[in-house]
């Protein structure tokens, strides 16, 4: 029986029930958002980021000889950390040695390159020089480190190394003779190994004054009438080359 003190307090007596009965539910709490990751940089290419550690490398190198650079020093310059350097090469020697070699990979390919593109061999031999001279002004780090690491030269790995550069450039220097001489484009008598070892000679010339800091001393204009006045038959032959055509 329902009292009339109830019905006073709960005109509806079924809800008032209800409402004692079951109680609401409270509402769950709303999930926390997860924290937004933050967006990666992006990956370069492991070949793209083993170039830049080398080219750093050897602009070091050149700059401050192998005992004064640290692999911290190039790992700043290349914008890696200092383990990511050790990924790509097993210790700075390797990297140094490795700077060596690129530094003779970028005479050779570019000469060979030339050499195709040229109409004789006197035209190669000319526009090598004129290549070398101009390269020397464009960026003269593989001059310096080729220069640095002659004086590491007691070293025999490092000495071996120069050595199989240097007698490759010289043979394919003197192979460009050879050629000139099948062509008729020099005389058949022409002593070809002096003339290699002339061309040598004036290259290491531009080396000295790029070192010394003497460049305005010499201009190639200067290296031209160096090679009328010591080997004229070679001007000579170019010369004809460009009257015969």
């Amino acid at each position: 029986m329902v009292s009339e003190a109830s019905l006073f307090l709960c005109p509806l007596p079924i809800k008032c029930y209800e409402q004692k009965s079951m109680p609401r539910p409270r509402s769950a709490p709303r999930p926390r958002s997860a924290p937004r990751p933050r967006p990666r940089a992006k990956r370069r290419p492991a070949l793209e980021r083993r170039e830049e550690i080398l080219h750093a490398a050897l602009e070091l190198f050149a700059r401050k000889g192998y005992r004064e650079t640290g692999t911290a020093e190039i790992a700043a310059r290349s914008g890696v950390s200092e383990p990511t350097v050790y990924r790509y090469f097993a210790s700075k020697r390797e990297l140094y040695l490795t700077a060596i070699d690129r530094c003779a990979a970028e005479i050779v390919g570019p000469w060979r390159q030339m050499v195709r593109d040229s109409a004789t061999p006197l035209d190669a031999l000319l526009g090598l020089g004129q290549w070398y001279f101009d390269r020397l002004q464009r960026d003269p780090a593989p001059l310096l480190l080729r220069a640095r690491a002659q004086l590491d030269a007691e070293d025999p790995e490092v000495r071996d190394r120069l050595r199989a550069q240097f007698l490759e450039t010289f043979d394919f220097v003197q192979g460009l003779y050879e050629d000139a001489r099948r062509q008729g484009l020099v005389p058949q008598d022409l002593d070809l190994r002096a003339h290699t070892w002339l061309f040598f000679a004036l290259g290491a010339l531009i080396d000295t004054t790029e070192l010394l800091g003497l460049r305005e001393r010499l201009d190639f204009d200067d290296v031209g009438r160096m090679i009328l006045t010591l080997a004229p038959q070679l001007l000579q032959g170019v010369g004809a080359r460009a009257r015969a055509v």
